[in-house]
């Protein structure tokens, strides 16, 4: 019988992170991130998902990972927000 641990691993973990990649570079992937971090900063409801959806599109970037990129960097984006007034 497999332990929790190793069903996480096989059945979450290694398809999520072999989504993530994909065949990328490092270099490409970390490109992929801060373009959805700087997308992050438009802090209009809704636009940030469309404008990361449209540079994956037309970059031929990962959407998953520019989508991470872009949850992670949200917070910055509201101190922008927020300080500017």
């Amino acid at each position: 019988m497999k332990t929790l641990k190793n069903l996480v691993n096989i059945g979450i973990s290694k398809p999520v992170i072999k989504l993530l990649k994909q065949g990328m570079t490092p270099e490409k992937l970390a490109f992929t991130v801060a373009i959805g971090a700087v997308l992050a900063v438009f802090q209009v409801l809704g636009s940030t998902t469309i404008l990361c959806t449209l540079a994956a599109m037309v970059l031929g970037l990962n959407l998953p990972v520019i989508q991470v990129g872009r949850h992670v960097n949200i917070p910055i984006g509201g101190l922008f927000k927020y300080s500017a007034c």
